[in-house]
């Protein structure tokens, strides 16, 4: 049996070309921190000709809104940048206490480009890689939540076992 491992939805945080030019030591307030978390729900329509494949997922946002930021709305300004957000549904918006919450239900299909040399042991990582699409580093920092994002148990795909989840940052 081939294995997919579904691990890695990694967060990275959008720095574009303008970090580029402009050191962070330069900027006088402290980003705001945001932490993000998914639910793998189920990866379906695997195409290994069109290199891509659909994931449903529901994504999650946490933080403590900060002057600059009062009114930051995650959910409008997130990308997924390895494909397109095909549907987001069952939007919940909270705040509890001072520390805002909101979370989705997103369709995305994701651009993949498989690597076959090894058929039939190969061995997929399947990434989903999400940023903030409206602001720069300075202004906005996701953090993974690792403890609470993860795939269902109930994730199958036919002729592949799935091994492995992981979360991670990379600043971009």
């Amino acid at each position: 049996m081939r294995t997919i491992v579904v691990s890695s939805v990694r967060v990275l945080v959008a720095a574009f070309l303008f970090i580029s030019f402009m050191p962070l030591s330069a900027y006088s307030a402290q980003p705001l921190r945001v932490t993000v978390g998914t639910y793998v729900n189920g990866i379906q329509d695997i195409s290994f000709k069109d290199s891509k494949y659909v994931i449903d997922l529901y994504i999650w946002f946490r933080w403590t809104p900060e002057a600059t930021l009062e009114d930051y709305k995650p959910l409008d300004s997130f990308e997924i940048t390895n494909g397109r957000i095909d549907n987001k549904f069952s939007i919940v918006e909270k705040t509890i206490g001072n520390v805002k919450y909101v979370s989705a239900r997103v369709l995305a299909t994701i651009s993949e480009p498989w690597r076959l040399k090894a058929f039939p042991f190969d061995r997929h990582l399947i990434a989903v890689h999400i940023e903030d699409g409206g602001h720069v580093l300075s202004e906005v920092v996701f953090e993974p939540d690792r403890d609470n994002s993860r795939v269902s148990d109930e994730v199958r795909i036919s002729g592949w076992s799935l091994s492995g989840f992981k979360t991670s940052v990379a600043d971009h």
